[in-house]
């Protein structure tokens, strides 16, 4: 008598063994008081009836009843447990649970009375009718809304390494969790893709790598195709080939190379396809692409913040270079919008073009229709003053101008243009600019009206050398050293480094005198003496003619860079 029932223990101990939370809902998406769900899985080989279980914490718990498909749970199937208030308050997860897994309820309105917490973790036991404890398992919080705790290897252990964040919102209720691992599944998305260098101009090559990895649990026989493209407005194929697939656990980096003839932004799309393959949710990847002008030269020129009635606000570009651009992916910004050119453009040099809220602009000035890009999400501008930057595709600012209403001289009542008298004076200084003198108040489209020739040279430069450098202190490239040439033979020069945000974090001289060649150091430091962070900077030098009042400027870019391990 006493060995039967220690043979019949011993055998429900390894039953229930296999019997485990699988998945919880405790912050969908809709209501938390008739939405949320607790799915449970049985691993053993044996069908188990659940009528009589509980579910709950150490203080509170609830009954499993019958939720209209019976109480007998098969073996190798999950059974999802609903809200007492599902029926008739909701239909989220109607026809979305497949017909083999168990549907049932709980004998209260909401789990645990009030619901599962979203606030502090919480500890779940699932007890049979005798209150055993079957299984535990206290869940995380902090996921994102509607996206539930899903449990990773449904045979091992309910430890937090074992449960992670579902890829779906709304959960998989009653079937297999989107996190666990299949058999044969081939991924592209376990590593990014890389490329070199790391700064794309165009007609220089590119050297792009990318990774095929095997994260099934069995080896994949046959052949995958993978391909990468850069659709359009390229719309090229750039790698196409047959591959034995890598073994469970390794993986292949495939690569290949390619020269970017215009510059923009562009989205690099890889496809895997194979036979075999479980899982399609990881066979594409994109990642976008930002590719820089090897010489761009834009300036803002012209800017209306005052407008007439039913007027659209526009901003004015020049391309101040002698190449043709492509501005595909250069974006307009305040403080507070971005708004970004998300079609195929070109600017000639010497050619202007429009950033403006909509098309109207015909209907106030002899404007052609092709020079206008209106643009979405359009930064209102302020009538009091704001800063208008322009952004290259890696989000880079080119140009500012902080301007205010002063600057246009007492005419805002006739609400001019803000011009600028000419390109090659600094965008941020109130003395480049002024108010429009032509008939319609504005020259949108053409050389503006108080434009003015530069009599100062201009054959002066900047060099800056290594870029990247990296100031860690490893006795390689842990400086970066500055040269310039003066357009005069002396002047008084300030030397200052700006963040993307245009913040200014270093001042490497102000005021300084100087003869017609100089060089300086940066050692990556901000003007507290604090290492600043990887990324791109600009270096701005500013030239000063103290006989004739003449103001000179130079930018470049700088990449402040670490040496992964």
């Amino acid at each position: 008598m006493i060995k039967s029932l220690l043979i019949c223990l011993l055998a429900s101990g390894f039953l229930y063994a296999q019997i485990t939370f699988s998945e919880i809902m405790y912050n969908p998406g809709g209501s938390e008081f008739h939405d949320e769900f607790i799915e449970l899985y049985n691993g053993s080989d044996s069908t188990i009836d659940i009528s009589g279980w509980t579910v709950g914490d150490s203080s509170s718990f609830d009954y499993i009843i019958d939720a209209g498909q019976g109480s007998l749970w098969p073996p190798g199937t999950f059974a999802v447990i609903l809200d007492g208030s599902y029926w008739g308050n909701s239909n989220r997860y109607d026809g979305r649970i497949p017909q083999q897994a168990l549907i049932v309820t709980i004998d209260g309105k909401a789990f645990l009375s009030n619901g599962l917490t979203n606030s502090v973790a919480k500890t779940l036991l699932l007890k049979d009718k005798s209150g055993r404890l079957v299984s535990r398992y206290r869940y995380e919080i902090g996921y994102e809304e509607d996206h539930s705790a899903e449990k990773i290897a449904l045979e091992e252990d309910n430890i937090p390494e074992n449960w992670g964040q579902s890829l779906i919102a709304g959960g998989t209720p009653g079937e297999r969790n989107s996190i666990s691992p299949y058999d044969y599944d081939l991924s592209l998305r376990k590593k990014s893709p890389q490329w070199s260098p790391f700064l794309i101009r165009t007609q220089n090559r590119v050297t792009f790598y990318f990774y095929l990895f095997n994260v099934g649990l069995k080896p994949l026989t046959g052949v995958v195709q993978v391909t990468a493209s850069f659709p359009p407005p390229l719309n090229i194929t750039v790698f196409d080939e047959s591959l034995s697939p890598p073994g469970p656990g390794d993986s292949l980096r495939l690569g290949f190379e390619h020269i970017f003839s215009r510059g923009g932004r562009y989205t690099l799309r890889v496809v895997l396809s194979a036979a075999r393959d479980e899982n399609p949710v990881n066979d594409t990847l994109s990642v976008v692409i930002n590719v820089l002008e090897t010489d761009p030269r834009l300036a803002i020129n012209e800017i209306k913040f005052l407008t007439r009635e039913s007027e659209p606000e526009w901003v004015e570009i020049l391309n101040t270079g002698t190449f043709r651009l492509n501005i595909y992916g250069w974006a307009l910004a305040d403080t507070r919008d971005t708004a970004r050119v998300d079609t195929l453009v070109f600017i000639d040099p010497g050619q202007y073009k429009v950033f403006a809220a909509d098309r109207t602009l015909p209907a106030f000035y002899d404007i052609a229709d092709s020079l206008i890009i209106p643009l979405k999400n359009w930064p209102v501008l302020n009538n009091n003053g704001d800063i208008v930057y322009l952004l290259d595709p890696l989000d880079r600012w080119v140009e500012q101008v902080p301007y205010t209403i002063d600057w246009l001289e007492g005419m805002e009542e006739e609400k001019p243009s803000l011009e600028r008298i000419n390109s090659a004076l600094e965008a941020r200084l109130s003395r480049s600019w002024g108010p429009s003198t032509a008939g319609e108040g504005a020259t949108p489209g053409r050389p503006n009206s108080i434009y003015s020739t530069l009599t100062a040279p201009t054959e002066g430069n900047l060099r800056i050398s290594p870029d990247p450098f990296s100031p860690d202190n490893d006795g390689f490239e842990d400086y970066c050293l500055i040269s310039f040439t003066l357009p005069v033979n002396s002047a008084r020069v300030r030397l200052r480094v700006y963040d993307m945000r245009g913040r200014r974090v270093r001042s490497i001289t102000e005021d300084r005198f100087s003869g017609q060649r100089q060089s300086m150091v940066w050692d990556g430091r901000d003007d507290h003496g604090h290492l600043l962070p990887m990324g791109i900077y600009i270096i701005y030098l500013q030239i000063i003619n103290d006989r004739n009042g003449v103001i000179t400027s130079y930018k470049k870019s700088i990449t402040l860079a670490r040496h992964l391990n």
